[in-house]
């Protein structure tokens, strides 16, 4: 590999380095917690990006009334992270969509 290659790759090392977190989530669930008047909602992380902390924003929408509760977590992630997340969120008894949001930089 010759000078102008090894730079070109140490610049673009640097720069994904110092990009920070691109994460995803996936695999998003909910369901009646095991404490009552909470739901669990787990969904599983994947970042591409480096190493950062992350807003995760999880939304449950009740089916039948259209009311949403909402709840914001702080996660540090890692570069090619695979994080499962579990969050306990308070809401009134119903039947929920789960919706997860992922902002860099956080908020």
């Amino acid at each position: 590999m010759g000078p102008r290659a090894l730079i070109a790759v140490l610049a673009t090392s640097a720069l994904v380095a110092c990009s920070g977190p691109h994460a995803t989530a996936t695999d998003a669930r909910v369901r009646p917690s095991s404490r009552s008047g909470f739901y669990r909602v787990e969904t599983r992380l994947i970042n591409t990006g480096g190493s950062g902390q992350i807003d995760l924003t999880v939304r449950l929408r009740n089916r039948a009334t259209g009311a949403i509760v909402t709840q914001q977590q702080s996660v540090d992630v890692e570069p090619r992270d695979h994080t499962d997340v579990a969050l306990e969120i308070p809401a009134p008894p119903g039947d929920y969509a789960v919706d997860v949001g992922v902002q860099y930089p956080p908020r």
